[in-house]
């Protein structure tokens, strides 16, 4: 979202055309069967929010403008958006001229009756991996933290690198004792001193845990000081007099030069960039803010501080909900997927290099997350180890058909990626089209 009074980017707006009506009824064009040439559709209801999408792809094999096509459709058919592993910042060119190049707009097309426009957007950034940039911060992207009040006992629990029970004991102790909503580091660095461990060791363990307590506030993992609601941005307005976008907080000073507001909704990004800085030693504190975002939008949804339908996107998914492995966000995603995501009418897409490593369900693991999506889509690049698995989640794969997918997904060409609609019968791949997607309306350059 480019600055109001910014005079390049005002002028680029007044040449953006407003985008044509797109007959969605009988479901959201997302991409075109190569063999056919048809329009592959998928019907999202808003009434009964049960989108379930995993989209599989090595890096260079397009999944990521993929997702980016099907959740600008969905938002340009009324459906809000939250990105929260925005992980290479993709989404800041959701509004930016000449993202895409002019030769792949021509290979992956346009739904007819579509044409590129702008949206508003908000990237948030984790202060700690915000603080990582050495050559200049992102003037797109808005560092915060969180507040103590804004997490929850798990959450603030996965903070702490206990190595011993001995250590898991003392923390379970210390919590015990905490009321997070009115908590402060001062006063949890009291309630340490103060707790009384029955143990020859006690002090070495009370040491652990304030080094732990020190790295969160050393580098402000959490902290009142930079708190801010991510959700009170979920609304915004289109101004027609000055051409740009509007934000809560800015919407009294347009309404009092009577300028002409079109209300919009946001695309809310979690932005993780930098978070590599932190893999795999310390990638709890990435996955912790992940956890603890989901868990304040999921309020948010419950509470009417948000409304109408979400569609919840996780990039390179691996790493932020990984299968035989601790994440606090791990249990949040697969309730997302089985029991608060249709109470609270949010669905799910996840995009993933290693769709094995996600949870399905299988000894490893006891959640299960792929196993539970509607449509999947697999890239040409993605290797049988990564792929078979997935299908194995649905009984689609066996002895006397696994030569067959191997060919069907071998035959395919450079990014184009299986089809597989895992609510129908299918014996197998034959019946899944091979599709290019089309062009994500967020990528191409601004018509004149």
């Amino acid at each position: 979202m480019w600055d109001a009074g910014d005079d390049y980017y005002s002028d680029r707006f007044k040449q953006v055309e407003e985008a044509a009506e797109v007959d969605y009824s009988n479901g959201i064009p997302v991409a075109r069967n190569v063999e056919t040439g048809e329009l592959v559709r998928i019907k999202f209801d808003k009434d009964d929010v049960t989108a379930r999408i995993g989209v599989f792809g090595d890096s260079g094999s397009g999944k990521t403008l993929g997702c980016k096509r099907i959740l600008s459709a969905m938002y340009d058919d009324g459906w809000n958006l939250m990105h929260f592993s925005d992980v290479k910042h993709d989404f800041y060119d959701i509004s930016h001229e000449n993202a895409a190049a002019k030769g792949m707009i021509d290979t992956l097309g346009l739904a007819p009756g579509e044409e590129p426009h702008p949206v508003p957007k908000k990237i948030w950034q984790p202060k700690f991996l915000h603080d990582e940039y050495s050559d200049g911060k992102p003037s797109y992207v808005e560092s915060f933290s969180l507040g103590f009040k804004d997490i929850t006992e798990a959450d603030f629990k996965s903070l702490f690198t206990t190595t011993s029970p001995s250590q898991d004991t003392a923390l379970t102790n210390l919590l015990a004792n905490l009321d997070l909503q009115n908590e402060n580091y001062s006063s949890i660095e009291h309630e340490l001193d103060d707790l009384d461990l029955q143990n020859d060791s006690g002090d070495m363990l009370k040491g652990a845990l304030s080094g732990s307590l020190t790295e969160m506030k050393n580098e402000q993992l959490i902290s009142s000081d930079f708190r801010k609601d991510l959700f009170r941005y979920a609304d915004s307005w289109r101004c027609h007099d000055c051409e740009t976008f509007v934000f809560p907080g800015e919407k009294k000073q347009h309404e009092d030069k009577s300028h002409e507001l079109e209300e919009r909704s946001t695309v809310l990004v979690l932005g993780l960039e930098k978070y590599r800085e932190y893999y795999p030693n310390e990638k709890y504190k990435f996955q912790f803010y992940v956890s603890a975002v989901l868990d304040n939008f999921i309020d948010a949804k419950k509470n009417s501080r948000i409304d109408g339908p979400y569609m919840a996107f996780f990039d390179e998914a691996h790493f932020i909900i990984p299968n035989d492995e601790d994440s606090p966000a791990k249990e949040k995603v697969d309730s997302l997927v089985h029991v608060t995501g249709r109470d609270n009418g949010v669905g799910l897409m996840i995009s993933t290099q290693k769709p094995s490593q996600i949870p399905m369900g299988d000894k490893r693991d006891r959640f299960d997350i792929v196993g539970q999506l509607k449509q999947i889509f697999i890239a040409e690049n993605v290797s049988k180890t990564e792929w078979r698995p997935a299908l194995n989640s649905f009984n689609f794969f066996n002895a006397s058909n696994q030569q067959a997918w191997a060919e069907r997904i071998d035959s395919m060409d450079e990014k184009q990626f299986l089809f597989v609609d895992t609510t129908k019968d299918i014996d197998g791949p034959e019946d899944c089209p091979v599709v290019e997607f089309l062009s994500p309306l967020w990528r191409h350059p601004w018509h004149t």
